[in-house]
């Protein structure tokens, strides 16, 4: 899928052109000025940048003209407050497609997106992400609800047979157990979930409000949480590994997105990263070869060559031919992995 680039020193803005593209499914990508934008836009390829007008450190018209000196043809949308005519005229003509005045409204971005980059609007269809909360109390998921972004869908079960049921259904992105009503039956009850959403996040849920979210994968359970759960462990654990999308189909290139968050997390993000990989590779065309893109994901060897290895595997099981990407660095040594001589590692 398309990536995009949210240039703006407002958090709510970029918030708000989140909150518009994220059920579609477009990797999106975050820089606070223009010379943030510019060393990303250096560095890799992104189909299209809303850019703001006014900003610090390096303006959207100081940003155009820079991108067009450096020939970056990244399109460009400008986000404007409407008062300034001259200067949107000047930047379109130095190379902007197109601008959006704020406030704007989410169907305006969706709109303006598919017109610039040649999307059929009526093709861009909704992807929310399902959290399944299994919890007597009510107020768990409500909070759940008030943090996460609007893209995503958030479910009551009371017991143990609706989450069951429930996730066999919608198939959940994660799954929050209620640990005290499983009465230290946790794992069993994550295994019985595993079967029916293979590729979610199961965690369990501790009355423990002073417990510290810990990544713990035992059997089918990744960890626990505690009910009580902070913002910061939703924005900054549970929504950027488990539920953004982290692989985008281009042709037959399944495309990795890199990694957001503390560096603690990375072992959550590479097993999040296989079960989304694994989960395209059950329905490619083996009629042809697969390329999956790796570029972006954090360069830890140890890692990269476990999800090397995990997805040959799983490619070969279905008879599809495979090359995988990877940052310069690590073509070498990953070749050089005995368990990976059958794999086809090449520079991204």
């Amino acid at each position: 899928m398309r990536r995009l680039l949210l240039v703006d020193d407002s958090r709510a803005v970029r918030d708000a052109l989140h909150a518009a593209l994220d059920p579609y499914g477009f990797e999106l990508v975050d820089a606070e000025n223009g010379a943030a934008a510019l060393q990303l836009l250096s560095a890799s390829r992104f189909d299209l940048a809303f850019v703001d007008l006014n900003m610090p450190v390096m303006d959207g018209p100081t940003l155009v003209r820079m991108m067009r000196a450096r020939a970056i043809d990244t399109r460009v949308v400008l986000v404007t407050t409407g008062a300034e005519t001259h200067v949107v005229t000047a930047t379109i003509k130095a190379g902007a497609s197109e601008y959006v005045a704020k406030p704007f409204t989410p169907d305006q971005i969706t709109a303006v997106t598919a017109r610039v980059l040649g999307l059929d609007p009526g093709a861009l269809v909704a992807k929310p992400a399902e959290v399944l909360v299994q919890h007597t109390n009510p107020w768990v998921s409500a909070r759940l609800r008030g943090i996460v972004p609007a893209r995503v869908s958030v479910s009551d079960a009371a017991t143990l047979a609706d989450t069951l049921e429930l996730a066999e259904r919608k198939k959940p992105a994660l799954v929050l157990l209620d640990e005290a009503v499983l009465e230290g039956d946790v794992v069993s009850a994550a295994g019985l979930v595993r079967a029916q959403a293979p590729r979610a996040g199961i965690f369990a849920l501790t009355p423990n409000a002073s417990k510290d979210l810990a990544w713990s994968p035992e059997d089918a359970l990744d960890g626990h949480l505690p009910m009580l759960m902070a913002e910061v462990v939703v924005r900054g654990f549970l929504y950027p590994i488990f539920l953004r999308q982290l692989v985008f189909v281009d042709g037959g290139v399944l495309r990795a997105a890199g990694f957001e968050g503390e560096e603690r997390f990375h072992a959550a993000y590479f097993t999040a990263l296989a079960r989304a990989l694994g989960a395209h590779s059950d329905r490619i065309d083996t009629a042809r070869d697969v390329e999956i893109d790796l570029t972006r994901v954090p360069a830890e060897e140890a890692h990269l060559a476990r999800l090397v290895s995990s997805l040959r595997e799983e490619l070969e099981a279905v008879g599809a031919g495979h090359a995988f990407r990877v940052p310069a660095a690590l073509v070498a040594p990953l070749k050089a992995r005995p368990e990976l001589s059958r794999a086809v590692i090449v520079d991204g």
